[in-house]
């Protein structure tokens, strides 16, 4: 069943070898990266590809694995990190409050999104691209919510975040400002 929507140069020994490995792997020893690059559009192919991005490819590859030369996050200059935001608290003041604060820090390309489907205790800073630098700072600007490294949020931002109960309980909203 699998085999026939999968599309692989691996053997099935191959495929077992890593289903092994997978089994006994520890989650929290593992980083989910997403390849960079954007979907293909109709007039490009008749079917829906992802079509890899080579040169963020090399900037993943820097970074998570100390290879090549290390190009100059977007955390030096947040001006070009787009941010997505998804709110978990249903409260969408608190949202207004957060992209204010990230405007005024000079965090420019900052939207909101869909909102999250079920409520998040901690927030979640997603570095959707693989940008780990990126997103720990702005998690550390933020002073609340952990970083992940995966492919959960909005695909077409850099940075995704999904807003939590702790930034109620750490800036509440502007009603109680």
């Amino acid at each position: 069943m699998i085999q026939s929507n999968v599309d692989t140069n691996l053997s099935v020994e191959e495929l077992l070898a890593l289903t092994g490995f997978a089994a006994q792997t520890n989650r929290s020893n593992v980083q989910m990266l997403m390849l960079p690059g954007d979907f293909s559009s109709p007039s490009e192919f008749e079917l829906s590809y992802w079509l890899p991005s080579l040169r963020q490819i090399d900037s993943l590859v820097a970074e998570y694995f100390s290879y090549g030369s290390q190009q100059v996050s977007a955390s030096e200059d947040p001006t070009y990190l787009r941010i997505a935001i998804q709110d978990s608290t249903g409260d969408p003041v608190a949202v207004d409050e957060l992209i204010n604060v990230l405007n005024e820090s000079g965090y420019r390309n900052v939207y909101r999104d869909e909102d999250w489907h079920h409520e998040l205790p901690i927030t979640r800073v997603v570095a959707q691209q693989g940008d780990q630098a990126s997103a720990a700072t702005l998690q550390r600007f933020l002073g609340v919510g952990e970083v992940r490294v995966e492919s959960t949020g909005v695909l077409s931002s850099d940075i995704t975040i999904q807003l939590g109960r702790d930034w109620l309980q750490e800036y509440g909203t502007s009603s109680s400002l």
